[in-house]
């Protein structure tokens, strides 16, 4: 019973976490881009932290140009990049 009662609740507790790390995107303009501060902000004042391990992709995209962000929502937090590229349309 133990056995049972520990992988339920393992389960659940993987339920959990896949549920606070939804994945989504978003297009934009580029308006500026913080290295100090590891966060990009595009047309809209929508404004995502950039991890550092994200970092050595920014040199492909600038600001003023229309890119296109993945990223996972982060409870109180900015959303966090896992990828950013220039958009294609």
């Amino acid at each position: 019973m133990k056995k049972l009662t520990t992988a339920v609740g393992a389960a659940a507790l993987l339920c959990a976490s896949s549920l606070a790390a939804v994945g989504a995107e978003a297009a934009g303009i580029l308006t500026n881009y913080s290295w100090s501060l590891g966060t990009m902000t595009l047309d809209g004042d929508a404004t995502y932290r950039v991890p550092a391990w994200v970092r050595p992709d920014l040199p492909r995209v600038r600001e003023g140009e229309r890119v296109t962000v993945i990223y996972d929502t982060v409870p109180n937090g900015l959303p966090e990049v896992t990828d950013v590229r220039p958009a294609t349309s």
